[in-house]
């Protein structure tokens, strides 16, 4: 049974009259389906190629949703319209994450992952739903459609899987299951297994190389996770049955170590052996007899019973279609494999040819210099910084040069001081002899007060004795010219001395470079505040540059190289700098 929708999953009806359905039912592929109508049947006109969907059943058991994908259309009597589709997980092929995303790692689960790739959707119809692996891995996409990025993750995983598209109801949802290890289905030869052919494939890799984003000696290998090693070997016992048969598995989206080791791991197990498939026609008798020995499923393990080959095997299902499921629901084609079938063309894909593309520069390999020159005393010491990106993946080297010369200053001057106070020197005595001076003639003038309190003047004069009696006058005045006179005498000047003061003042430079302040014996030289025992010439500092928990230099960072003398010097350094640069940024500049 075919029923029909629009591309919002609106109901459109069923396509009663349909001539042929049949579905191809894969393991971690895209399915597919295929429909018949009749030329004239009405339902042609509700299907949109490119955007109707189309609910396929197998008697009472949903298949999956489909979206039709193309159409052929045949004009002759009688003719049909036969129509192709895709599974509905499809539409995950519409959205895709642009530029360049890296998910997962520590503390992000697998199912974290999954949730994150579906929030890129434009239409929101998938939600995850089961996931059976709680790993933290890290991924890396550039430009990758949603199914490609939620494919690729089962790529790492040690154990089979199968991504589970469910679109019985809405909202659909994707699972990411493990498969079982043990058969649930028998193909009995004459019973239900009316035709079998065996495929052995010698192609064996017992040892395996792996590279990951980068070009040359800094392109990522395994080895820094792998105890040194660049290869994963198979188990002694194949590889003294097959011998040492090497192989190379190249992802270039891959920047972590421990993600590409895991990937190779399992490429490994699916081609240590010859690879053995199966190409069968079966009869369904799931659809008869309803028991789970007879149910044949995409992704179940199945034994696979037929004398005539030298033992029983245990294969997995990778592939159920149906030609016909209304005209022959009996008839069942199953595809087989002893490895899973997606690691398995993977290792040989990359065993038979690998693209030229593929190992062509993912990014740059680069050097540059960071240069100083400074003097620099026991107290002030000379510092070289330089910046880290983020976007750096290898450091190869951090080469540093450098020599001591003498210190230099580049003007002349004497010195300028601040106000000062100075004494001159004492000096010894003098005598100095003055000229007669003769000062102007002077009035004296004297008052008396007599016994009755009157007040007299008076003037004395020469013989006039003053002390031994009174006049009692009326007053009056006398009026007498006293010339006086200062005889000519010797001054002595005892020895002394006189301060003085000078103002703060300072004085004209002489520019010029020149040498002096004297040189100093050694230099001690300090990496991220490590010591680093080098003398005058060249080292390589990247052993001593501050490290991550993982063990490698610090990105997004300043470091910082110190160089302290014990003297006055001037110091001359150059640092270079090789590293491997990711072809990725955020500009265009």
């Amino acid at each position: 049974m075919i029923e029909l929708y629009d591309k919002d999953l609106h109901f459109l009806g069923p396509a009663d009259h349909a001539l042929r359905h049949g579905y191809a039912l894969k393991l971690n592929e895209l399915s597919t389906a295929r429909l018949e109508l009749p030329t004239g049947d009405a339902a042609n006109a509700r299907i949109t190629v490119g955007a109707s969907f189309a609910r396929v059943w197998d008697g009472d058991e949903f298949v999956g949703t489909f979206r039709f994908a193309s159409a052929a259309c045949g004009h002759e009597a009688g003719g049909a319209v036969s129509y192709s589709l895709d599974g509905a997980e499809c539409t995950l092929l519409d959205d895709l994450i642009p530029g360049h995303c890296e998910l997962g790692g520590t503390g992000v689960t697998t199912r974290q992952v999954m949730q994150a790739i579906l929030s890129y959707q434009t239409t929101a119809r998938w939600t995850v739903g089961r996931c059976d692996f709680n790993d933290e891995y890290q991924y890396n996409f550039e430009d990758v459609t949603l199914l490609e990025a939620l494919m690729s993750l089962g790529g790492v995983l040690a154990e089979d899987y199968r991504f589970v598209f469910d679109t019985y109801q809405t909202p659909w949802s994707v699972s990411l299951v493990r498969l079982p290890s043990v058969p649930s289905a028998s193909l009995v030869y004459r019973r239900n297994l009316q035709r079998v052919k065996r495929s052995v494939d010698g192609m064996v890799v017992t040892r395996l190389y792996g590279r990951g984003y980068g070009e040359g000696d800094n392109q990522l290998t395994i080895a820094p996770v792998n105890g040194g090693v660049p290869y994963l070997d198979a188990p002694l016992g194949v590889r003294e049955e097959y011998g040492i048969r090497c192989g190379i598995h190249v992802d270039t989206r891959q920047t972590d170590a421990e993600t590409l080791k895991a990937q190779m791991a399992r490429i490994l197990a699916a081609g240590q052996k010859p690879r053995i498939s199966y190409d069968a026609t079966a009869v369904d008798l799931f659809r008869e007899t309803g028991e789970e020995e007879d149910r044949v499923s995409v992704g179940a393990m199945v034994r696979v019973i037929d004398e005539t080959f030298p033992e029983n095997v245990s294969c997995r299902v990778t592939q159920v279609e149906k030609e016909d499921a209304d005209g022959d629901p009996g008839g069942l084609k199953i595809v087989l494999d002893t490895g899973g079938r997606d690691t398995a063309e993977q290792l040989n894909e990359v065993l038979e040819k690998i693209g030229v593309h593929e190992l062509y520069s993912q990014g740059a390999t680069s050097m540059y210099s960071v240069r100083g020159a400074e003097n620099a005393d026991s107290t002030h010491p000379m510092e070289l910084d330089f910046y880290i990106p983020n976007n750096v993946l290898r450091i190869n080297s951090c080469l540093l040069k450098w020599k001591k010369q003498p210190y230099r200053v580049d003007f002349r001057m004497t010195a300028s001081d601040g106000q000062t106070g100075t004494t001159s020197a004492e000096g010894g005595g003098a005598t100095i002899l003055t000229k007669q001076v003769t000062l102007s003639p002077t009035v004296i003038s004297t008052s008396f007060v007599d016994e009755e309190g009157r007040t007299m003047n008076a003037r004395t004069g020469p013989g006039t004795n003053q002390n031994n009696h009174y006049h009692y006058l009326q007053s009056h005045w006398h009026n007498v010219q006293v010339p006086i006179v200062i005889e000519p005498q010797d001054l002595q000047v005892s020895p002394h001395s006189h301060s003085f003061t000078i103002p703060a003042h300072s004085h004209q430079l002489t520019y010029g470079i020149t040498n002096g302040g004297g040189t100093a014996n050694s230099v001690s030289i300090e990496v991220d505040g490590t010591y680093v025992p080098a003398s005058e010439g060249e080292v390589d500092i990247a052993p001593y540059l501050e490290t991550d928990a993982n063990g490698k230099i610090r990105r997004g960072t300043w470091h910082t190289v110190s160089f302290q003398p014990d003297g006055n010097a001037r110091i001359v350094a150059t640092l270079f700098i090789q590293q491997f640069l990711q072809s990725r940024g955020g500009g265009d500049y």
